[in-house]
């Protein structure tokens, strides 16, 4: 789960930077030779394709970039269907319509030149970004089970919380490689901080660690150990 809260984090950043940045370096004076236009008509992207098809052949209309524009913006939001599916479990009708209102507000911010910031559009707002985005939260959803099988559920982490697991041997070296590790990390550190604390009020600087330091240092280990 926490590693499934970081993905969420990092997707969500991800989002606001992809569909934000760059921004223009002079509002005023972009706006005055530079113009961001839209498209209103739903699936103009697939005209545009087959025109690549017609123009260039199938195989070389695959790398042209009104494809991979297509392909990218779903999988933009193919993250957002199994993070909400899998992390947030939402049910798919709900993860879809929220895909369909995240996109839509990002298209119109676009379409704006992000409210309050911006006079004019900066960024092309396009309806069928809308439509291959929510495509994309779609196809999350039925890959989630696929990419996010070895995340559990809130509810069943509850639900076990309070049950004892057996401690096998693995668990009891893995339990000592940690207790040695941190008080080898805190003692060290403890040690380092009462020797500069000593070299700060005047105490001369001696090469190697003097009693009071290792001492210092060997108590808060054993704190750490004992209590921990």
């Amino acid at each position: 789960r926490l590693v499934g809260l970081a993905m969420a984090c990092v997707y969500v950043m991800a989002l606001l930077a992809y569909t934000t940045v760059p921004l223009p370096d002079s509002t005023g004076q972009w706006c005055l030779t530079h113009t961001a236009g839209h498209n209103l008509t739903p699936f103009h992207f697939v005209g545009q394709v087959l025109a690549q098809v017609d123009a260039v052949g199938r195989r070389a209309a695959l790398h042209s970039s009104v494809f991979l524009q297509a392909v990218l913006n779903v999988a933009f939001f193919l993250p957002f269907g199994v993070i909400g599916t899998r992390y947030l479990r939402w049910r798919p009708p709900v993860v879809v319509g929220v895909a369909a209102l995240v996109s839509t507000g990002i298209e119109v911010s676009q379409a704006l030149g992000i409210p309050f910031l911006y006079p004019c559009p900066y960024r092309v707002a396009d309806v069928d970004d809308v439509i291959l985005n929510t495509t994309g939260a779609a196809l999350g959803i039925l890959l989630a089970p696929v990419l996010l099988w070895w995340m559990p559920s809130a509810r069943s982490l509850s639900e076990q919380r309070l049950l004892p697991r057996p401690v096998t041997p693995a668990r009891r070296w893995t339990g000592m490689a940690l207790d040695v590790l941190l008080a080898a990390l805190l003692g060290t550190g403890t040690t380092w901080v009462v020797r500069a604390v000593r070299i700060l009020a005047g105490a001369p600087h001696p090469a190697v660690l003097d009693t009071v330091e290792f001492a210092a240092g060997l108590v808060v280990a054993l704190v750490c150990v004992f209590l921990g």
